[in-house]
């Protein structure tokens, strides 16, 4: 898992890197009446490929587009910090990204229709761990629940409750 996390996180970055926004070819500026901005790929009147949005709210998504949603790989980071760089599809997180709270908190792993789900490793602040499975943002499945006091809960969750 530990190796998949590492590909993962290089690739994206080199990816990230590469699409420097001074390089996007066909570069168009929209500014929308609400304030947001987008500087990057537009086709036929849609946003399509690479680009970057800057919203009013201080949030700024930076990756691929397809039919004006952000779907492929990208960076969204909200104006309050929380920061997910990772894919996405319909404009939520789907497929394999790392979710980083302010709060200290950070889940890496699958995600469908933008919850966890499938294999992930959630670590909280303060020292708490669990690696696993996970389906609709709750443990669910084979996972193992390993707290900062050395308590250890490993076996089968349901809905996040462990089973057994």
């Amino acid at each position: 898992m530990r190796t998949l996390l590492f590909v993962f996180a290089a690739s994206l970055s080199f990816f990230l890197q590469a699409q420097d926004s001074t390089h996007i070819s066909n570069k168009d500026t929209i500014t929308f009446p609400s304030g947001d901005k987008y500087i990057g790929t537009v086709t036929n009147g849609q946003i399509n490929g690479y680009g970057i949005m800057l919203w009013a709210t201080g949030d700024r998504y930076e990756g691929n587009w397809k039919d004006n949603q952000m779907s492929g790989l990208g960076k969204l980071v909200y104006a309050d910090g929380n920061e997910y760089t990772g894919s996405f599809k319909n404009n939520l997180y789907h497929g394999y990204g790392r979710m980083q709270w302010t709060s200290g908190d950070m889940y890496e792993g699958a995600w469908k229709a933008g919850k966890q789900h499938g294999h992930g490793i959630m670590i909280w602040k303060k020292g708490d761990q669990y690696i696993g499975e996970w389906k609709n943002g709750l443990h669910h499945g084979l996972g193992v629940l390993t707290y900062m006091n050395g308590m250890v809960y490993e076996g089968r969750y349901k809905n996040g409750n462990f089973v057994h």
